[in-house]
C-alpha cells in the first residue's frame, strides 16, 4: 500500500533538498531520487502529527508477527535452495508450503507473484520494507547484479542469526527485572486494596492514634479504592501519551539523547548501535556495495538517532573528499578506539575487515554489558521490593505496638 515518505537529498550543485514522495516502499522512493540525479541522504516514512489513528492498521493487532526466527530460517533455506540450483519460484513454493506463519506466507506469495510479473527479486522484496530491511535488500540486489545471490543470502542468514541471538540475550536479561516489577505492583495493589483497610478499621475501633506512615498508607489505600477506575485508564493514557510524544521529531531526539546519557543503559545503547553500524558497514563493503550506498543502508539500521546523524554527517563529508575516519573522530559519541581502528583500516586498504573486527569486539562488549546490567538490576529490584513491602508492614505494626502499650497500661 502506497504511503508518504520524507526524503533529504543533495543536488548536483551541493545544496540540500528535502521533500515528500508517495510510493509503495523506501526503495521505490530511493530509485526515483537517484534517477533524477540526486545523492540520497535519507528516506524515512512520514511522521504522523497529533493523535491520528490509522484504522487500516488495526488488523495487525490480530496478526501473528514476523519474528527474527522466521526471517533467518527463510533466508537460510532460500539461499541453500538457490545454491543447489533450484529456480526462484520453485524455491519460494517449497518454503511457502512449510512456513507456519500465515502472514509471512502471504508476503512470500506476493513476492513470488511479483517475480512472475517480471520484477527482480530485490524489487519484489522491496515492496515489503517492514519485513525485508535495507541491509537485506542491498545484499540481495548486489547478489543479483554480481551473480552471487545464493552466497549473499547465506552470508545474510549468518548476520540475521547473530542479531537474533544478541537480541534474545537482551530480552532474556530483562525478564527477571520485569517479573520483579510486576510482583511489586501486584503485592502493593493487594495490600492497599484489601489488607490495609482491614487493619485501619481495627485500629480506629480501638481508638489508637495512627502514626504518619500509617496515615500516608491509608490515604494511598483510600485513593486506590475510590479511584481505581481512573487510575488504571490514567496509566494507560500516560503510557500512550509518552509513546506519541516520542514519535514526534523533537520527542524522539530528546529520548535518544536520554538513552545515551542514562547510567548503565547508555553504554549498552551506544555499543549496540556501534556493533550494528560496523557489522552492516563491513558486510556491505565486503560484498561489493559502493561506499556511499553502504552508508545509506548503515544509517537505516542504527536505531539511535544521535548516532544515525553522526553517520549521515560522515556520508556528507566523504562526498566532499574527506576520509571516513576524520569526520567520525569529530563526534563525541564514537569511542576513540573505534575511530583508530577505522583509520588503520583505511590506511591498510582493509576497511571492510576492520569494520567486521570492530563489530565482533562490540558484540562481545554488548554481551558483557547485558550481563553487568542484569547483575546490578537483580539486587536493586530485590532491595526495592523488600523496602516497599517492609515499609507497608511497618505501617501496620506501629499502631499494633501502641495498642499493646495501651492494653498493658
Amino acid at each position: 500500500m502506497a504511503r508518504f515518505y520524507e526524503y533529504k537529498v543533495i543536488s548536483a550543485d551541493g545544496s540540500i533538498v528535502t521533500g515528500e514522495s508517495q510510493a509503495d516502499s523506501v526503495k521505490v522512493v530511493y530509485d526515483q531520487l537517484v534517477s533524477r540525479g540526486y545523492s540520497v541522504v535519507s528516506v524515512e516514512p512520514k511522521r504522523k502529527s497529533g493523535f491520528t489513528i490509522d484504522l487500516s492498521s488495526l488488523d495487525r493487532l490480530f496478526q501473528k508477527p514476523i519474528k527474527d526466527d522466521d526471517l533467518a530460517t527463510f533466508t537460510t533455506l532460500f539461499g541453500t535452495m538457490l545454491k543447489a540450483g533450484v529456480p526462484l519460484t520453485e524455491g519460494l513454493d517449497v518454503i511457502i508450503a512449510q512456513t507456519e506463519n500465515d502472514r509471512f506466507q502471504l508476503i512470500l506469495g506476493e513476492v513470488k507473484r511479483s517475480i512472475q510479473g517480471g520484477e527482480m527479486l530485490s524489487e519484489a522484496f522491496g515492496r515489503h520494507p517492514k519485513v525485508f530491511g535495507p541491509l537485506f535488500l542491498s545484499l540481495v540486489q548486489v547478489g543479483e547484479i554480481g551473480g552471487g545471490l545464493p552466497e549473499n543470502l547465506l552470508y545474510l542468514a549468518g548476520i540475521l542469526e547473530s542479531q537474533k541471538e544478541l537480541t534474545q540475550k537482551i530480552k532474556n536479561a530483562m525478564v527477571y527485572p520485569a517479573i520483579m516489577a510486576l510482583v511489586a505492583v501486584v503485592i502493593v495493589t493487594f495490600l492497599l486494596t484489601f489488607i490495609i483497610p482491614s487493619f485501619v478499621e481495627i485500629f480506629e475501633d480501638a481508638g489508637v492514634e495512627l502514626p504518619g506512615l500509617t496515615l500516608a498508607l491509608l490515604a494511598a489505600s483510600n485513593f486506590m479504592a475510590g479511584n481505581w477506575y481512573f487510575v488504571f485508564p490514567g496509566l494507560i493514557l500516560f503510557i500512550v501519551g509518552i509513546k506519541v510524544l516520542i514519535s514526534t521529531d523533537k520527542g524522539e531526539y530528546y529520548w535518544h539523547v536520554l538513552q545515551l546519557r542514562l547510567p548503565l543503559v547508555g553504554d549498552l545503547v551506544r555499543k549496540l548501535n556501534i556493533a550494528r553500524f560496523s557489522r552492516t558497514y563491513g558486510s556491505l563493503l565486503s560484498r561489493g556495495v559502493p561506499l556511499v550506498e553502504t552508508l545509506d543502508v548503515v544509517a537505516t539500521v542504527v536505531s539511535n538517532r544521535i548516532i544515525r546523524e553522526v553517520i549521515q554527517k560522515v556520508q556528507r563529508q566523504i562526498k566532499q573528499g574527506r576520509s571516513f575516519s576524520e569526520p567520525l573522530a569529530e563526534s563525541k559519541e564514537i569511542p576513540p578506539m573505534v575511530v583508530q581502528m577505522f583509520s588503520v583500516g583505511e590506511e591498510s586498504g582493509s576497511l571492510d575487515e576492520m569494520a567486521l573486527e570492530v563489530a565482533e569486539f562490540y558484540d562481545k562488549e554488548v554481551s558483557h554489558e547485558v550481563t553487568r546490567l542484569t547483575t546490578v538490576l537483580e539486587p536493586i529490584m530485590i532491595i526495592a521490593v523488600g523496602l516497599i513491602v517492609s515499609g507497608m508492614i511497618m505501617a501496620c505494626l506501629l499502631p499494633m505496638f501502641d495498642m499493646m502499650s495501651v492494653a498493658r497500661g
